[in-house]
């Protein structure tokens, strides 16, 4: 005994498949051409000759910042060691690095806005005092006269803010 199939409406159906628009297709196409488009201009702005007949208003391209300029406001604080130990091995730390150590019983650090000044005294035995003495006119006034007292560790003095 033999079976016999037959398939109907094969040939419709694979008609109608061919017609059919593969969305995956078509945004895989797009993204290639959008690609190879944006690279080609970007190729093109870096010729000094296609570059301006490319570009209509200059006003809007940016120059290179020179020497001299700067993003943000400077300022200083002066700190004053108290205390009567000498200052050879007091380092103050600037964002948790060595800034420097006391010579005298004063210095000088330039800060910017956001910088944490902190004392580490790790390095001496007995107490001592740090003051902040003065600021700069851009320094926010709430620091002046802040005092920290250290003994053989790491202290937080302020966390600067400039005007």
């Amino acid at each position: 005994m033999k079976l016999l199939v037959f398939r109907v409406n094969v040939h419709r159906k694979n008609a109608y498949d061919r017609k059919k628009i593969n969305i995956e297709k078509l945004l895989f196409f797009l993204f290639i051409m959008s690609f190879s488009a944006m690279l080609l201009v970007q190729a093109m702005l870096l010729d000094p000759t296609l570059r301006a007949a490319l570009v209509v208003e200059e006003e809007f391209e940016g120059t290179p910042l020179g020497k001299e300029e700067f993003l943000y406001n400077e300022g200083f604080v002066v700190l004053r060691l108290e205390g009567g130990i000498p200052g050879g091995n007091i380092k103050v730390l600037l964002n948790g690095e060595v800034f420097g150590s006391f010579e005298g019983d004063k210095l000088v650090v330039p800060v910017i806005d956001g910088d944490v000044i902190e004392i580490d005294g790790s390095d001496i035995l007995g107490e001592f005092d740090v003051v902040i003495e003065s600021l700069s006119e851009n320094v926010s006034g709430e620091f002046l006269g802040k005092r920290v007292t250290v003994s053989s560790d790491v202290k937080k003095l302020a966390r600067v803010r400039v005007k």
